[in-house]
């Protein structure tokens, strides 16, 4: 079978553009700050209750930060962003790769996600959007913010919040906040780790000439029942992405540092796709991919 290195293109697609204003942070080291209060430019967590703290492996991959035991020890507590300024935008996305426990006896554990507005002195809940593997999944807690529940064990799943901004008075240093909390006052075992987290600018669709993107093999080309996906050696895939023509995700997959993947197209509708890539360096590639059964 003949690969197709696909290089040189000189239509331009719809690609997912993402500008990182804070991370994403890997965990690799104990970068926490506890006790009764941190400084708002370090990642936080406060050593009330027993804190979400550092875990040298498990993560996603290498390190991340977590906790895990049962409401007798942890009723609730918060991991704190570092101040992140996003002057000249009115939604941003909270992003993070997390696993969270689940028991049939306790489906009502869960997790919501709120910020400080300095400029007002006054936390808000202005969460429009939150996607797990892409597929919205925000529930409204009232007064208590939004966020989702531990309904289903997940296993490093990724999850895109989406606040909205514009009511902030000072969009110079915004305070983010991810809060698992357990619901049961038993002895069942509670769990939430967090990596790779970051705040980006919203995703927006934006013409990206192909010949300007690291060069990736994806063959057959035109698929028709899987595609092969093979990244240059200095480089090493962390998360396969591909989106149909209206920029809808229909496939997402989180790799461990692999430098080729192999995904089924025959439950993909015929047509036009961009296939995204993430590599564990940051950096990003996308390509025009044809699905002709």
């Amino acid at each position: 079978m003949k690969k197709l290195v696909l290089l040189l293109f000189v239509i331009p697609l719809l690609a997912h553009s993402q500008t990182y204003l804070l991370g994403p942070q890997p965990f690799d080291s104990d970068i926490l700050m506890h006790g009764t209060t941190g400084n708002t430019s370090a990642w936080f967590a406060p050593d009330y209750s027993s804190p979400i703290a550092f875990i040298a492996s498990g993560g996603n991959p290498g390190g991340n930060v977590g906790y895990s035991a049962s409401f007798n020890n942890f009723w609730g507590n918060f991991l704190r962003l570092p101040q992140v300024n996003c002057v000249g935008n009115d939604t941003v996305l909270l992003t993070v790769d997390m696993s969270n426990s689940y028991g049939a006896s306790s489906p009502n554990d869960w997790i919501r996600f709120y910020l400080w507005d300095q400029g007002s002195s006054a936390y808000r809940n202005d969460v429009v959007s939150i996607k797990i593997n892409g597929v919205e999944s925000m529930v409204d807690f009232g007064v208590n913010g939004k966020g989702f529940r531990f309904n289903v064990a997940r296993n490093w799943v990724h999850v895109e919040v989406k606040f909205n901004i514009a009511p902030v008075t000072n969009k110079s240093n915004i305070l983010f906040y991810i809060e698992p909390n357990c619901y049961y006052n038993n002895s069942n075992t509670f769990y939430a780790y967090f990596d790779n987290i970051g705040i980006v600018t919203s995703s927006v669709y934006v013409s990206v000439p192909e010949n300007q993107e690291v060069n990736i093999t994806a063959y057959p080309n035109p698929a028709n029942q899987w595609v092969n996906v093979q990244c240059p050696a200095n480089r090493a895939i962390q998360r396969i992405e591909l989106f149909d023509i209206n920029g809808r995700l229909v496939l997402e997959k989180m790799l461990d540092g692999s430098r080729e993947y192999r995904f089924s197209t025959q439950e993909l509708s015929e047509g036009r796709y961009n296939l995204r890539l993430q590599f564990c360096d940051h950096q990003y590639s996308q390509r025009s991919l044809i699905i002709s059964h």
